[in-house]
């Protein structure tokens, strides 16, 4: 662990290798006055984002950067256990998902009657959205680049059936409409300082004291100081706007929760109907925070499994915000994904107050989307994912493969204050957008 010092705050870092513009984000963000005295620790995932580094926790006080939660609002992961009866034909299963399960920019054809249960129209922004249709189409649909669907394995054979996806562009839209509201905030203040100036003046012209607007005026300055402007991305809401988009952001979550779990149950559908489970009532319910249980029956069987949810980009009910991190809270059982060939950690979590009681959200980027496109080969990206059942291999998706990310011995020694480490999944069926 190192220590970034910024002018009115600092940042414990948990990484061994951080780049130079994910240094520069931290001390940028440890520059700013408002987030003064908050409690920072970074991720050993970290590396450099769009507008913010990716795995920054912060203990909120009384105000909040949109983008320092990010676009994909409550992006996260939904592991279920397959029940032992189920058997899986891959093939037919990549078929499906390939079909029935939309990636990249596709959307479904039909709104999903799920949609009813987000309350998209409760939003406090919900005027300011656009393309609510194309939203509601989204339901139900995997996204691109990071997300992704696995079937991994345990060591003792357990199966599991996992979904990384999130808010979708409903994420994205909120985060855009309260950040520009927030830059409206911290960068207007010339603007109304301006005008509050003229009405002095003329306030005190139509009172006939002309000679007092001097001695006002440099009053009025003295105590309405001009501040420096803000970064775009580190302009803060507070007040009535900050309980807008922390509401705002439940629901989003709400939605981002409702998409995992329609993917999931459309694919379980599938593989029961494909055992010949005939007529079955198939089910995925929340029975308590981010946990849930799954189970089909008829009148001869009746099967449950059970799963969890691991979130990120939220702030949570500990009022800590986590941008490409994880709760980690004693006890808390978690999924932290590595890459698409070397699965996905299984822990606990350890309640560690240095880390913001948080964890990493998976292995992070070792290359820039571009550096991997430009340096690693189809070739090496199909070799090193022979293991692993994939029609998701291809030119398109170079930036994803395992060489991209950081090593997942590099990760497990980083994380050992944070979590437990219970188990490593291993993939045998991997689909990403392609």
């Amino acid at each position: 662990m190192f220590e970034i010092q910024g002018k009115y705050n600092k940042a414990k870092v948990f990484a061994t290798t951080v780049e130079n513009e994910c240094i520069s984000q931290i001390t940028e963000m440890c520059n700013q006055k408002w987030l003064k005295d908050c409690q920072i620790a970074i991720m050993p995932d970290t590396h450099a984002g769009k507008g913010a580094t990716i795995g920054t926790t912060i203990k909120l006080k009384d105000k909040v950067s949109p983008s320092l939660v990010g676009v994909d609002i409550s992006c996260g992961m939904l592991i279920v256990e397959i029940p032992d009866c189920l058997k899986l034909d891959l093939e037919k299963i990549d078929k499906f998902i390939n079909d029935y399960i939309p990636a990249g920019f596709e959307v479904n054809k039909e709104k999903s009657k799920e949609i009813n249960y987000c309350f998209i129209n409760k939003l406090k922004c919900f005027d300011k959205l656009k393309h609510i249709e194309h939203i509601e189409k989204s339901l139900g649909s995997l996204g691109g680049g990071n997300h992704f669907l696995e079937i991994n394995e345990s060591n003792n054979g357990k199966r599991y059936l996992v979904v990384h996806s999130g808010s979708r562009n409903l994420g994205k839209q909120v985060a855009d409409i309260y950040q520009n509201l927030a830059d409206e905030h911290c960068n207007n203040t010339k603007l109304k300082r301006d005008s509050l100036r003229k009405e002095l003046v003329k306030e005190l012209k139509d009172q006939g004291r002309q000679q007092e607007i001097q001695k006002a005026l440099e009053k009025f300055d003295r105590k309405n100081t001009e501040e420096k402007s803000i970064a775009h991305d580190l302009c803060y809401l507070e007040g009535q706007d900050m309980k807008d988009y922390l509401h705002d952001c439940l629901i989003c979550n709400r939605y981002a929760s409702l998409n995992r779990r329609i993917i999931v149950q459309r694919i379980l559908d599938f593989i029961v109907e494909d055992n010949g489970y005939k007529n079955c009532a198939v089910w995925i319910d929340e029975y308590q925070a981010h946990q849930f249980e799954f189970g089909f029956e008829n009148n001869q069987i009746d099967i449950r499994s059970y799963g969890w949810e691991t979130i990120h980009n939220y702030i949570g009910d500990d009022n800590i915000l986590r941008k490409g991190a994880i709760s980690a809270q004693q006890g808390e059982k978690v999924i932290i994904p590595i890459n698409m060939r070397d699965g996905s950690i299984i822990a606990i979590g350890k309640g560690n107050p240095d880390y913001n009681y948080s964890g990493p959200h998976g292995a992070g980027r070792l290359m820039s989307r571009k550096t991997a496109k430009d340096s690693i080969t189809l070739k090496d990206f199909e070799d090193t994912m022979k293991s692993v059942y994939t029609s998701s291999v291809c030119q398109s998706t170079v930036d994803e493969s395992p060489m991209a990310y950081k090593r997942i011995d590099d990760i497990l020694k980083n994380i050992e204050d944070s979590v437990e480490v219970l188990d490593i999944i291993k993939p045998i069926y991997n689909f990403k957008a392609h």
